[in-house]
């Protein structure tokens, strides 16, 4: 029995020798120390006032996240935003992405195959661009040359301001 009682003496002097010291356990984060201060030092304090400070800092935090939550947009928001695409379950957006982009490929390829080729274009007599750039200048000169005649002061307007007699 004393043998037992020295071999389980010897064994538990062997592990307290090995034991970290608490600032060991505090640095590895498996002990919690005491209270930290502004001023970065820190004061030894019961651990029941160290559960309590973890427990205001807890309570701290999560009224500072349940603050963010409210202050969130809504889904509908997002989606006017263009922030969330629709109502597509985001596993499948990406798949959705790229059917839009096929789409939009195949809708092109067919109109680029459905219009007219130049020598079309000649036969049937439709004006061409440089045609349709001089007729629009033309316009432009004419509106311009209108809306400068609307403002000039009329011939009565002109005798009374004496600029003809």
């Amino acid at each position: 029995m004393e043998l037992q009682r020295a071999k389980l003496g010897n064994s538990l002097e062997h592990f307290l020798e090995k034991r970290p010291e608490k600032d060991e356990l505090v640095n590895a984060n498996i002990l919690k120390g005491g209270i930290q201060l502004k001023a970065k030092v820190e004061i030894n304090v019961a651990p029941n006032l160290v559960a309590a400070s973890l427990e205001l800092e807890r309570a701290k935090i999560e009224d500072v996240l349940a603050h963010k939550l409210e202050k969130r947009p809504e889904k509908d928001e997002l989606v006017n935003l263009n922030i969330l695409k629709g109502d597509t379950a985001p596993s499948l957006q990406a798949v959705e992405q790229d059917l839009l982009k096929a789409q939009a490929m195949d809708k092109i390829n067919k109109d680029l195959n459905q219009r007219h080729t130049k020598s079309d274009l000649i036969e049937n007599g439709t004006p061409s661009l440089q045609a349709t750039s001089e007729m629009l200048k033309k316009k432009f000169i004419e509106d311009e040359v209108n809306k400068k005649l609307s403002k000039r002061p009329s011939i009565d307007d002109q005798v009374v301001q004496k600029v003809i007699n």
